[in-house]
């Protein structure tokens, strides 16, 4: 398709294809408009049949995908995250379609008004922040002008997703967004008015990353209210990301009532929750004036290479489930630590635990070491990445750092052992290689890209 189909397809979004084909009609061919029109819907198409998996829906189909002609933020994240980031391809495309799918099923900003709710599901630790930033640079691309993320209950991680979007948004098309919090402040009222600041028309997208909690929430509920009695806020579609959906947002006192308050003032609003442990948000009563997700679920896939809790634990098989073995067994990772070596390394009451002073049990001695060979093993195989090792023993920041002095010893020890080629130290290793090694297949250890 040429240039000038871009432009079509740019407006259909915008609008409607009925109102494209009506718009175009005087300047094409009925030929050209028909070619126009179907590969516009062979786009529609390839959006709600490709995958992820939507469990619902489906909503009538509008977005046909990004458009390079006349999108912006979508166009800069990605060149961002192939030629910064070094993106393979495969990993760009994945993202590509998964965020599609999510604004496909989110109302077009053309309409009158609407309350849409939805949730996507991934995985622990896979790309669900990578995914709803790519979600966010579409929703901005297609007409959105308000974007609230509701980041965790700490400061810590509100801060870390308000650098992540900074980087992988703000930074990249600095003179179209109007931030509304940044890395050292959480929300807090500007001295514009919501009424004026909101209306920044096709030349800016508002951006606010909120901590859910109810001092802060009030804040941004009181500074919206002015807006609502001047009904302003009735052309500004605005899209509200819910990261770790199923903490605080549902069924509490405070942060629940706070968050629907803030989506009841807006008359163009879009929530999407975002977890991997769904079962609060899709228990919610779906008759009720809550967070349920009531437009859409979607399924994030699993990452290529992905090494979650099933691989290590198993899983229990479902109807019409074709997985067997180790995909269901897990694998022989977990080592039980003896009874006898848990009061070397926890204290026991919380008075024990200023004086306690760890040592190294057996089982921790191994345990450092198969770290050690397994860590060699990477870097013999030509990977020099980050290795990192977690000796988590109690809740207390106090024992973690008892912990410091004696591992820190016990590794500089063994590395003198082996630097000096102490015959009892190697043959060790070798028997706890061995002895490792052949607990789990060669298979999973590849898939898992050990």
């Amino acid at each position: 398709m040429d240039e000038f189909f871009e432009v079509f397809a740019a407006w259909a979004r915008k609008t409607s294809l009925d109102q494209a084909l009506k718009k175009f009609r005087p300047r094409l061919s009925a030929q050209e408009l028909a070619e126009y029109e179907a590969e516009y819907r062979a786009r529609l198409e390839r959006i709600f049949d490709d995958r992820p998996v939507v469990i619902h829906g489906p909503r009538d189909p509008w977005y046909p995908g990004p458009n390079e002609e006349t999108d912006t933020y979508w166009p800069a994240l990605e060149r961002h995250i192939r030629a910064d980031l070094g993106w393979p391809d495969d990993r760009v495309e994945s993202l590509d379609r998964s965020s599609s799918k999510v604004i496909a099923y989110t109302p077009p900003p053309s309409a009158p008004s609407w309350d849409a709710k939805g949730l996507v599901v991934g995985y622990v630790q896979s790309g669900k922040t990578t995914n709803f930033t790519a979600v966010i640079a579409k929703a901005a691309d297609v007409g959105y002008r308000f974007i609230i993320v509701f980041s965790g209950i700490h400061n810590g991680l509100r801060k870390q997703t308000q650098d992540r979007l900074d980087e992988q948004l703000c930074e990249l098309t600095p003179k179209k967004w109007k931030q509304l919090t940044n890395a050292d402040d959480d929300f807090r009222a500007p001295a514009i008015p919501a009424t004026a600041l909101l209306h920044l028309g096709e030349s800016g997208v508002a951006l606010a990353i909120v901590k859910k909690n109810a001092t802060v929430l009030r804040r941004l509920d009181r500074w919206l209210q002015p807006a609502v009695k001047q009904r302003a806020l009735a052309d500004v579609p605005t899209l509200i990301i819910d990261d770790e959906a199923d903490q605080a947002s549902v069924e509490t006192a405070s942060i629940n009532p706070l968050i629907r308050s803030i989506i009841g003032k807006l008359p163009k609003t879009t929530y999407i929750g975002y977890t991997a442990t769904p079962f609060a948000n899709v228990l919610i009563d779906p008759k009720g004036d809550d967070l349920y997700p009531k437009d859409f679920i979607l399924n994030l896939p699993r990452p290529e290479g992905y090494f979650g809790t099933e691989r290590v634990f198993g899983r229990d098989a479902v109807e019409g489930d074709e997985a067997n073995g180790a995909e269901l067994d897990g694998s022989n990772m977990v080592r039980i630590i003896p009874d006898d070596d848990v009061d070397a390394v926890r204290p026991v009451g919380k008075a024990a635990a200023a004086d306690f002073i760890p040592t190294i049990p057996k089982s921790l001695d191994n345990a450092i070491e198969w770290f050690v060979l397994a860590t060699a093993a990477r870097r013999a195989r030509g990977d020099d990445g980050h290795s990192t090792m977690l000796v988590h023993t109690s809740v207390k920041t106090d024992v973690h750092l008892a912990f410091k002095e004696p591992l820190r010893l016990h590794v500089d020890r063994l590395r003198k052992r082996v630097e000096a080629q102490d015959g009892k130290t190697l043959e060790r290793l070798r028997d706890l290689w061995n002895t490792e090694s052949h607990e789990v297949p060669a298979s999973c250890r590849r898939a898992g890209r050990w």
